[in-house]
C-alpha cells in the first residue's frame, strides 16, 4: 500500500508499540522529508502524545485503543491522537518549570509537546490532542514517499 497524506489509523494501548506507531505516522505523512532538527521535533512530540494517550487516558487498558487522524497539506503537518478515557482539563496541569514541580517525577509531556511543534490544541473533554507542524519553506521535497507499508 502506498503511503497516505491523509488518514486514519488504530493501534492498541501498549507502550511496547509507540515507536512503532510513531515510525508509521512519521512515514505515512511524509516526515522523513522533513530537516532533521523538525523531523526529530515531530517524533519526539508524536511519542509524548501517543504515550499520554496509553498511560493516562487509557489508563494502560489493552482493551481500549488509540485513534490516529493525519493529514499533510503543502505548509503543515497535523496529528491528531484519541484516547478512549475520561479525558481531562490541559490547564489542570501545572507548570513544570515552577516551584515544586520543578523536582516532580512527571509532569512535562505537555510543556514539551507545546515547545515541539507549532500549536497543541486539546478538544473539550480532553482525550483527544492534535499537533501542527508547519513545515512550509521546507528545502527537502514534501512529497510523501512511497516507501511505507501499513502495518
Amino acid at each position: 500500500m502506498k503511503s497516505a497524506e491523509n488518514g486514519w489509523i488504530e493501534f492498541e494501548s501498549s507502550l511496547d508499540i509507540v515507536e512503532e506507531a510513531v515510525d508509521d505516522i512519521v512515514c505515512r505523512v511524509g516526515g522523513n522529508s522533513l530537516p532533521n532538527e523538525k523531523l526529530f521535533s515531530l517524533r519526539l512530540a508524536l511519542h509524548e502524545a501517543i504515550a499520554n494517550a496509553i498511560t493516562h487516558g487509557n489508563k494502560g487498558c489493552s482493551d481500549l485503543t488509540v485513534g490516529v487522524r493525519f493529514q499533510r497539506s503543502q505548509d503543515e503537518i497535523q496529528v491528531t491522537i484519541r484516547d478512549r478515557g475520561d479525558g481531562f482539563s490541559c490547564k489542570s496541569v501545572p507548570n513544570p518549570t515552577e516551584g515544586k514541580n520543578i523536582f516532580q517525577c512527571s509532569g512535562r509531556g505537555i510543556f514539551l509537546m507545546r515547545k515541539l511543534v507549532d500549536k497543541v490544541d486539546y478538544n473539550d473533554k480532553g482525550n483527544e490532542v492534535t499537533l501542527v507542524m508547519k513545515h512550509a519553506g521546507n528545502p527537502r521535497s514534501s512529497t510523501p514517499p512511497d516507501s511505507c507499508e501499513s502495518a
